[in-house]
């Protein structure tokens, strides 16, 4: 049985719900000094970012129609790693409407370096969960986890956050005159031949 829109749209709504409900929770856990789980929370709403964007990716690409393309988005929205690299993605679409020159090279930066780090971020989610071994010695969370680090990811996440959430609904509410204009879009050549802003981006990318 396939998902509807409607059903869709209500899982990107309550995946972006739950991205704040544990946001709020990391910073309960965070201002009573237990930094190792409220890191776990930060991250955690940082894939259940990710999971919003590729639900709402998927209606507005038209891409939900069949079993295949929906059992691919299902495939995606499990992959804990894919999440997060689809969450890294807001950073990129800040620094395009934001003016500040300097701001923009620092979300550029920032994910520039991120998304070289997915393997290493996922590994800090486990530290942050379980004892683990490292380099021939057992290592609590607490141990592992430092509070700049949580501060670090709580940024992130709340800018994160706040950016899907009001891009969603500018999607949602206009959704399909933004569908129309995709499928109406050659994507070769938005690629080929970008506009100004997005290749003085890339180009911030390329000489990070």
């Amino acid at each position: 049985m396939l998902l509807t829109k409607e059903e869709l749209l209500d899982g990107a709504k309550k995946s972006l719900e739950n991205a704040k409900e544990l946001i709020d929770e990391g910073n309960l856990l965070f201002d009573n000094g237990k930094y190792a789980r409220a890191f776990t929370l930060s991250q955690l709403s940082i894939e259940e970012i990710g999971k919003s964007s590729l639900i709402l990716e998927s209606i507005l690409f038209d891409k939900y129609k069949s079993k295949r393309q929906q059992k691919l988005l299902m495939k995606q929205i499990v992959n804990h790693k894919n999440k997060t690299k689809v969450a890294q993605r807001i950073d990129f679409l800040l620094a395009m409407i934001i003016e500040d020159k300097e701001i923009k090279k620092v979300l550029i930066n920032n994910f520039a370096k991120q998304s070289e780090q997915i393997d290493k971020i996922n590994d800090f989610k486990n530290f942050s969960l379980y004892v683990s071994v490292i380099k021939d010695k057992f290592v609590k969370p607490s141990e592992k986890i430092p509070q700049s680090l949580v501060e670090d990811y709580k940024f992130y996440a709340e800018i994160r956050y706040e950016a899907t959430r009001q891009f969603n609904e500018l999607l949602v509410n206009n959704l399909e005159e933004i569908s129309q204009r995709f499928a109406e879009t050659n994507p070769d050549e938005l690629v080929n031949n970008p506009p100004d802003d997005i290749k003085e981006l890339i180009d911030m990318v390329e000489n990070n």
